[in-house]
């Protein structure tokens, strides 16, 4: 699985979770559309972590949002 960045017709962007199957990729799940750098960069990082969701990977890092 990876992540994709797809430019649509508004001009804003979305961000999708692929799979490649044979030579097909098929949409897992779109986390969201935006035109924002910043909020598609957040988009990407909830992509990752829902990645790890379904593969079923726990992650052994804890990110604490206090900083």
């Amino acid at each position: 699985m990876f992540i994709r960045r797809k430019r649509n017709a508004s001009g804003s962007f979305s961000v999708q979770i692929i799979q490649k199957v044979g030579r097909i990729n098929k949409v897992v799940k779109t986390m969201g559309c935006s035109s924002d750098g910043s909020e598609l960069d957040t988009m990407e990082r909830e992509a990752r972590s829902e990645i790890d969701r379904l593969r079923g990977q726990v992650t052994i890092f804890y990110q604490s949002k206090e900083h």
